[in-house]
């Protein structure tokens, strides 16, 4: 009789990211009748949950794309797609978060793209600027009206697009 099957390592972030959001939803479904003295460190529990998740996505994907090399190397096509459809199953939203580099000709920028949708930047000068992944594309917009557009799919390593300026823009994400 075969012993007991052991996950694939990969799944095994994924499996972890779930149980932690599942957690969180089951416990705010309960709280909804706090008292308002509470209500502060229930925001502060699921900021906290929410920075926990992400980093377990984080490191999930950064082992895929380290895999996903591996299997390059070896020209093992066949592991290679297998690996990408797996970095690309895992939420845009997700994989999107965090400090990206915006470059354009002659110049560039550091951008902090926030799970609330909002985006951080100190050169903004405290004007709002949102982000949201639509079917086709990552869609920077910023309170002075101007928009710049990422192609899809999502990729820490590399993204190219479209400036409001005109130019084409690249992205790199280099923090959480």
């Amino acid at each position: 009789m075969p012993g007991p099957q052991i996950p694939n390592p990969m799944k095994l972030w994924l499996i972890a990211a779930s149980m932690v959001a599942l957690a969180g939803s089951a416990i705010a479904e309960d709280s909804t009748k706090l008292p308002p003295e509470l209500v502060p460190l229930k925001q502060r529990y699921e900021r906290d949950l929410e920075i926990a998740k992400q980093q377990i996505i984080g490191r999930y994907v950064a082992d895929l794309q380290t895999a996903l090399r591996s299997a390059a190397l070896k020209r093992d096509f066949p592991a290679a797609q297998a690996i990408q459809d797996e970095i690309s199953s895992v939420s845009p939203k997700e994989i999107v978060l965090g400090k990206w580099k915006i470059s354009w000709p002659g110049g560039s920028r550091e951008l902090t793209l926030r799970s609330d949708g909002s985006v951080f930047a100190s050169d903004l000068r405290g004007k709002k600027a949102t982000w949201e992944v639509t079917d086709e594309k990552l869609v920077l917009a910023y309170g002075d009206g101007h928009t710049d557009t990422l192609s899809l799919p999502i990729d820490p390593k590399g993204m190219k697009g479209k400036s409001w300026a005109g130019p084409e823009i690249a992205a790199v994400k280099v923090g959480q």
